[in-house]
This record gives C-alpha cells, structure tokens and sequence, in this order.
C-alpha cells in the first residue's frame, strides 16, 4: 500500500473515530446542592435520616437537610441559618424505595394513600425567622451509590405561596 495512501486512510479513521465519540448526549448538569426561596439562594451541606420504618402499609424516612455541618455527637446541625424537614412515606412496610414523592395533605381523607409515595408534612425554617410550612409540590428521592447517599430534589410550594427549589446530593447520616 502506497505510505500516503496509508497515511490518508488512517487520518480519516482517526478523525471519524473522534467525530462519533464526541457525539454522545449532554452530560447531566451536576448537582449544585442548594434551593432557591424568593430568589435567596441557600448552600446544602449536610443531612441526616430517621428511619421509622413501617407505618400503616408505607415506609417512613424523615429527611432533615442543612446548610451547616451535622455533629453526630450533639445530634444536631452546627449554627443553621437554614433546614429543610420532610416526612416520606414510600409504598410497602419491608424498606424505603426511591421514587417521586407528592404532597398530600394530612387533613385530605378522601386521597386513597395505598401503594403510593406521598409526603404530609414538611418545613423549611430559617434562623430568625417563622418556619414555613410545605403546602404542595413533590421530592423526587434517587438512590445513588450506597444505602444512604441519595439524590434528592425538591419542588415545593410554601404557605406563604412562594416556591422552594433545588437538589442536594450527598451521604447522608443515618439513625433508626
């Protein structure tokens, strides 16, 4: 074979071979761990986990995320300026599953609450400030790599009308 030939042949199979790999879809855009409240923008930093298990036909989570360090020791959050709680119950009584979560009121009786991921109470409370209570929206809880770390995102509308979005991502501690 003629070496310009050669030479030729291999460029353009190289050059096809990068074309079709750069091709691949997006990447998803990473987590940013934080929420947005009326255009305040929040840091998420760390969370813990109650694991109450089983409730009524449903497992029960409650995810407490905050803007400063957990200390296991005090069992509590270091100086907050900012936590988000919310109560998760996932369909079964064997484990907690992953899954899109949406806000039914507790008062709404006439919700038929079997099989379904659903949540009933929540808040997000800032230091100095009333707490405000979740009134609507979902959480959308993925498991990611190991038995506590989790994806979450949160869409939630607030009493006072205002939305609260945003992801954290992260190992979260674990209690039960």
């Amino acid at each position: 074979m003629n070496p310009a030939k050669f030479t030729k042949s291999l460029l353009c199979s190289l050059l096809l071979i990068f074309a079709l790999s750069s091709c691949s879809k997006k990447d998803p855009d990473p987590v940013k761990n934080e929420i947005t409240v009326d255009n305040q923008t929040y840091s998420l930093l760390d969370g813990y986990i109650i694991d109450y298990g089983a409730y009524d036909m449903h497992y029960n989570f409650d995810f407490y995320i905050g803007d400063s360090d957990y200390d296991e020791d005090k069992e509590d959050f270091v100086d907050p300026s900012m936590i988000i709680y919310i109560e998760l119950f996932s369909p079964g009584t064997t484990e907690f599953k992953a899954g899109t979560y949406e806000f039914i009121a507790s008062s709404n009786s006439s919700v038929d609450r079997e099989g379904k991921h659903f949540f009933e109470f929540g808040v997000f409370a800032t230091k100095g400030e009333s707490e405000l209570y979740v009134e609507g929206g979902t959480v959308k809880i993925t498991k990611v790599t190991s038995e506590h770390y989790f994806e979450i995102h949160y869409d939630l509308i607030l009493e006072n009308g205002k939305i609260l979005k945003g992801d954290y991502r992260g190992e979260l501690t674990y209690f039960k």
